[in-house]
């Protein structure tokens, strides 16, 4: 007798939890040396991802600096964006509102703050900030969004304006 094929929604998850998963390996992987991610990073975001606890996870990878560091440094710069936008697309999973609002200040705030990494990370910010933005509705959000991507631009790319 053969096993049942799984569910569609439970195939479904694991896909999810494979790629959060992959997204923290990414992480902590790409911390340029010295930095490195803090002892209990990947844990944390395992057992937050376990929890399908969505803001646990970007509160995890926002607040260690390693994970920020090997996020910039990512190369090209479509590939950073892109596992940006892996981490923003958590936000549609927070439950309140008001959760995902501040949360998605936070990212942008880190992003913005956080050293650029190698010549062209004025404009990693930026598109990992455009990637937030494309995934955010509130007017609010993305008129703040709008004004980090224009000065994260006139600041590493004033022709681009």
């Amino acid at each position: 007798m053969s096993a049942a094929p799984p569910h569609p929604s439970s195939t479904l998850v694991n896909v999810a939890e494979h790629a959060e998963l992959r997204l923290v390996q990414l992480l902590a992987d790409s911390c340029p040396s010295p930095q490195t991610v803090t002892p209990d990073f990947q844990s944390s975001c395992e057992a937050a991802v376990g929890n399908a606890d969505a803001a646990g996870l970007i509160r995890a990878i926002l607040g260690d600096s390693g994970a920020i560091a090997g996020l910039l440094a990512v190369e090209p710069i479509e590939e950073a964006a892109s596992a940006f936008s892996l981490l923003a697309a958590l936000l549609d999973r927070v439950e309140s509102e008001a959760d995902q609002s501040a949360l998605a200040a936070a990212m942008a705030q880190t992003i913005t703050v956080a050293p650029a990494a190698g010549a062209d990370g004025g404009k990693k910010k930026a598109a990992m900030l455009a990637a937030l933005y494309n995934l955010r509705s509130n007017g609010v959000e993305k008129a703040d969004l709008l004004a980090r991507i224009v000065t994260l631009t006139a600041e590493s790319d004033p022709e681009a304006l």
